[in-house]
């Protein structure tokens, strides 16, 4: 993946944490837990997000495969007739 490796996506709960405790500096008490539970429901998304994406990369995956595989199957053919 281009955008997030493995030592990133590690960082991420760090990196929430963090800005839910800068966030809930600048808001009330009242507004501290609001805003920590939307750094989580946005963390969680990511997540998602994250896995659909390597979901989505290896189903190509399997399809560059069966392609390559065809390929071959075609080129055996092909000399085949010659």
């Amino acid at each position: 993946m281009s955008g997030f490796d493995s030592n990133s996506i590690k960082s991420l709960p760090l990196i929430v944490a963090l800005l839910a405790i800068l966030t809930s500096k600048a808001v009330d008490d009242g507004g501290k837990v609001s805003v920590i539970g939307n750094w989580i429901s946005v963390f969680g998304d990511t997540l998602q997000a994250l896995g659909e994406t390597q979901e989505f990369i290896e189903e190509r995956e399997e399809e560059r495969c069966k392609i390559q595989k065809e390929i071959e199957e075609l080129k055996r053919k092909l000399e085949k007739l010659k």
